[in-house]
């Protein structure tokens, strides 16, 4: 799995085969060469195919959760996606 959706990486390390089942990670690292920071991502909760929730973590930088939600869109076979972040640690935290 390809998660170039987690905002502000560098690159995306392994993502752990249990993916997205609670407690699973998203390893990916952020900043710039040769000042990469690795750090992760931890699933939270999971409603397959409706929400994940999750702990984003980039220290120094902080800590968030996020909230990934799907709801079925107008067209057949398609989906509304929202993502919501809130900071719960570190210099804005």
């Amino acid at each position: 799995m390809c998660a170039t959706w987690v905002v502000g990486r560098s690159r995306i390390r392994p993502v752990e085969p249990q993916w997205p089942q609670p407690g699973s990670k998203v390893h990916h690292s952020f900043g710039i060469w040769s000042a990469l920071i690795n750090d992760d991502t931890e699933v939270l909760a999971c409603d397959l195919g409706r929400e994940l929730l999750l702990k984003a973590r980039g220290w120094p930088a902080g800590e968030a959760r996020g909230r990934i939600h799907l709801t079925p869109g107008t067209t057949p076979g398609r989906s509304v996606v929202s993502i919501v972040e809130d900071v719960t640690g570190g210099p804005d935290g």
